[in-house]
């Protein structure tokens, strides 16, 4: 079905239990498999011109973790953006305005989602209801630099921008659904030409549309996904960086009142063959698309069914838009999902390089169901989220399910 690929590596929650035996035995089972890759041919991947020391042999992981954690490399690489120099901007937190938090609450209870637009104004000061501490602009040309160079989007993550603007928000996620940062992150470039193995890209193929539709945890339970306010226990954070529209690549999804198993849950069944199986084909009809500008906000619930649509590259170039970039970042109730980082890690202002560049080779082995990075760069991102990892860095639950990926 539509939601194969995409539910199987969304459908992860905190009752999620890898034993420490079944660590250990990942850990060998990449240990063996990393020993066979060093035996085959060399590898030729985008990275490698980038980072030629990545291709040493007989480097342990902290040493493989070392190289790609070189400050001064990413500096160099996106000069535009910053690379712990904006701890200081972190506190610039959105204090959020009451009459807005009611709204959005009765709107996430309604519908499933709330959006912020950019261009928004507080009705008591006439101040944006989003006064980002950081360049939009500059983080979505980073990204066009990172994905040319043939890294994942993610790598953005390296920068402080969107630890910032994640920053910048926790007070307006506490407000609005009581949840707060476990550092899920994920960044989207539609368009790129790229492959999530950093291989130049069919017009037509994944790099030219969203992530498929899916729940962002599958949890049928309403009674286990919802606070008694109505609130859920796990919302997404979505941050356009340019103008997502219909020719570019927007969200879209079918809202809480249009789909019956949103709070009922799915019962193993596809929840589109479920949604239209109850309303006929005029069930699509309701399919809602979420087009909106650069630095605006979209945040839904775990259990919103949404999709990232396909990008039309003919008419966007004709319209002279951009490949649509974006951000999201996860919040929750801890008793659901367990925050990725340590409780050390995630004091800081802003996380150090070598824990960033650990989590972004966790958040690849644990969304590897939705993108495959391919052999050799699944080994490498082993081997440094396992350094990152053995320095206490990241919680038990995070590790054991990277493991079990």
């Amino acid at each position: 079905t539509a939601t194969t690929a995409a539910t199987a590596a969304a459908t992860v929650t905190a009752a999620a239990v890898v034993s420490a035996a079944e660590l250990e035995s990942s850990r060998a089972t990449a240990l063996s498999t990393k020993e066979n890759l060093e035996k085959a041919q060399d590898v030729e991947d985008a990275i490698l011109l980038q980072l030629p020391k990545l291709a040493c042999a007989g480097l342990r992981p902290a040493e493989r973790a070392a190289v790609l954690a070189d400050q001064q490399y990413w500096k160099a690489l996106c000069p535009k953006l910053h690379v712990g120099e904006c701890a200081h901007l972190a506190s610039k937190i959105i204090d959020p305005d009451p009459d807005l938090v009611d709204e959005l609450r009765e709107r996430m209870e309604r519908e499933g989602y709330w959006d912020i637009p950019a261009e928004q104004r507080r009705e008591d000061s006439g101040a944006l209801q989003l006064p980002w501490a950081v360049n939009v602009q500059h983080m979505a040309e980073s990204v066009a630099v990172l994905t040319d160079a043939g890294w994942p989007p993610s790598f953005l993550l390296m920068y402080d921008e969107p630890w910032v603007m994640a920053a910048q928000l926790k007070h307006l996620l506490l407000h609005t659904s009581g949840n707060r940062l476990v550092f899920d992150f994920a960044m989207f470039h539609v368009g790129s030409g790229r492959t999530p193995a950093g291989k130049h890209d069919a017009p037509d193929g994944a790099s030219s549309r969203g992530w498929a539709p899916h729940r962002d945890r599958g949890i049928d339970s309403a009674a286990a996904a919802f606070r008694a306010d109505g609130m859920p226990k796990y919302s997404t954070t979505w941050i356009a960086l340019t103008d997502a529209t219909t020719y570019s690549s927007c969200l879209c999804c079918v809202p809480k009142q249009r789909d019956p198993g949103y709070s009922a849950g799915d019962a193993g069944r596809d929840p589109l063959d479920a949604i239209v199986s109850a309303s006929g084909v005029s069930a699509l009809q309701h399919i809602r698309a979420l087009p909106v500008s650069a630095g605006s906000v979209l945040h839904f619930s775990h259990r919103l069914l949404h999709w990232g649509s396909a990008a039309d590259a003919t008419t966007r170039q004709l319209k002279k838009q951009s490949p649509r970039v974006a951000l999201s970042f996860a919040s929750a109730d801890v008793h659901f999902e367990p925050p990725f980082l340590s409780e050390a890690a995630a004091r800081l202002p802003l996380p150090s390089i070598t824990t960033r560049a650990g989590l972004i080779a966790g958040l690849a082995i644990f969304y590897v169901g939705n993108e495959d990075p391919g052999e050799w760069r699944l080994r490498l991102f082993w081997d440094c989220f396992m350094a990152s990892q053995t320095a206490g860095e990241f919680s038990d639950h995070f590790a054991r399910v990277a493991a079990r990926n």
